[in-house]
């Protein structure tokens, strides 16, 4: 159930490198200012990394250690309670017995088809789910980085959360599962399965040294540059990027400033989202804030 959410949480990532402005090479930044008692902290992650790439920062753990609460987009806690994770998979499905062969021409079903069976996976058990979910979960399963047991990688909000709970340290969600799947329910389905499409017929190897070119990009703490991992945009996509960027981050600020008015808190999300005019840094710093790179 872990590795659906992480998986959800990957996808969204990919679609928040698309709009960066300059900042100073780092991870980790320090909130103050604006009446708030105690420095805050905000780290960029990466929803999955294989497991010999994972790092943390040197300032990383004085940082973690000196807060109150973890805030992660999600409360991963959450994510053992079976029954609602259970209700959440429904929410995988299209509405109105929709059917993938519904959306595309037969030569476009027969490569999403064709795809599914050398995975081994029926195409249907999968007639009925939405596209972008499909697409999710192939880009994870065709990934070299990330193929093998989920030994080989390691999640950043998993992590956190272990060491979190080790401590006794809340763990809270900025956002909750079931408005993540709303995002995808406001992208019509016939919009989703053109991506799905787009991004079958993109060439392996490319996504391949994509995924390379992301990791090492992250390990050099460069948020500026993280967009340049993105070799073709998917045009079907660039009109919804405020539903699935700009317009969360706006939602997040306020969210962010309540919580940092009582404790100190931690806030880690993923890396897309530091950057940009429209990027949490920079909303915050608008509001008030002064934000420092650590």
């Amino acid at each position: 159930m872990k590795n659906f959410v992480i998986l959800i949480q990957l996808f969204l990532f990919q679609f928040s490198l698309a709009a960066q402005n300059i900042l100073e090479k780092s991870l980790l930044w320090e909130i103050s200012g604006k009446g708030i008692h105690e420095k805050s902290y905000l780290f960029g992650t990466i929803h999955l990394i294989p497991k010999e790439d994972f790092f943390l920062p040197e300032k990383f753990e004085k940082a973690f250690e000196s807060t109150s609460t973890l805030y992660l987009e999600l409360d991963m806690n959450e994510m053992t309670d079976i029954g609602k994770m259970m209700g959440i998979m429904e929410k995988c499905y299209m509405n109105n017995n929709k059917k993938l062969s519904d959306l595309l021409s037969e030569e476009e079903y027969s490569i999403v088809k064709e795809k599914m069976e050398s995975m081994g996976l029926p195409m249907m058990l999968f007639e009925r789910m939405k596209p972008l979910f499909i697409s999710a979960m192939l880009s994870m399963e065709s990934s070299n980085p990330f193929e093998g047991s989920s030994e080989s990688t390691k999640s950043y909000e998993l992590e956190f959360t272990q060491m979190a709970n080790s401590k006794g340290k809340p763990v809270k969600g900025i956002e909750t599962m079931e408005f993540q799947l709303s995002i995808f329910d406001s992208i019509p389905y016939d919009v989703q399965a053109k991506s799905l499409v787009h991004s079958l017929k993109s060439e392996k190897n490319k996504a391949d040294d994509s995924m390379d070119s992301l990791i090492k990009l992250y390990k050099s703490q460069d948020i500026n540059k993280l967009m340049s991992v993105i070799e073709s945009s998917d045009e079907d996509m660039k009109p919804y990027m405020n539903l699935m960027l700009n317009n969360r981050n706006m939602s997040w600020i306020p969210i962010m400033e309540k919580a940092m008015i009582d404790k100190s808190c931690f806030f880690a999300v993923g890396a897309g989202h530091l950057g940009g005019e429209k990027g949490v840094i920079q909303l915050l710093r608008k509001q008030g804030f002064k934000v420092k790179a650590l």
